[in-house]
């Protein structure tokens, strides 16, 4: 996320932006627009705090979850404070070209993106332990980067980020949901399976 920021600062990123937008912008039809304008949406603020609230009631109905649920509500919390303050540090506008969709606000970094790998990542990882094969596993991982592959995607391809705002994005949530996963490690008392049977057993 550094070495991004100080190259859109420096204006080192411009030239390969826009041959990446003028790429993904050519695969444009009606319906591709329209699942693109679906995915935008699930990585919206809106799109972002129904999903989350629905997984909050969701996962402690289904699963119990109590202090496992901090995960979630820190990493989207963070995620979503980091993303709006590094925008108004940054103020980078949005891109000058085929936008498909109205976008108010600045470019850098993507808050969608940053929000998909915090929500989607955070998830996955509540959820691993209870998938019971590793075809499960593989599955709800699959799922998870699909989804916020695609919604860094629609950023691009609606005209709303550059892709560099995307990657950025990736990066900071990845960077920030790492963090969160290591507090709540400790504060929650568990890190993985394994280590919680050897305190069950006194090790």
């Amino acid at each position: 996320f550094v070495g991004i920021a100080f190259a859109v600062r420096a204006d080192r990123l411009s030239a390969v932006d826009r041959r990446i937008i003028s790429v993904v912008q050519g695969w444009e039809t009606p319906a591709l627009t329209g699942w693109m304008k679906a995915f935008s949406w699930i990585g919206s603020t809106v799109g972002v705090a129904l999903l989350t609230l629905a997984a909050l009631a969701i996962l402690y109905v289904a699963f119990r979850h109590r202090k496992e649920l901090a995960l979630l509500v820190v990493s989207m919390a963070g995620s979503v404070a980091l993303g709006y303050a590094l925008k108004a540090a940054f103020r980078r506008d949005r891109p000058d070209i085929r936008q498909l969709v109205a976008e108010d606000g600045y470019s850098f970094p993507s808050t969608a993106s940053l929000a998909a790998v915090a929500l989607y990542g955070a998830l996955v990882c509540l959820l691993w332990r209870h998938a019971r094969t590793r075809a499960a596993k593989l599955a709800l991982l699959a799922v998870g980067t699909v989804v916020t592959a695609c919604i860094g995607v629609s950023r691009v391809y609606l005209g709303a980020h550059y892709p560099s705002d995307v990657v950025a994005g990736y990066a900071l949530g990845a960077a920030w949901l790492a963090l969160t996963i290591a507090w709540l490690g400790r504060w929650a008392g568990y890190r993985t399976s394994g280590n919680r049977i050897a305190k069950q057993r006194g090790m």
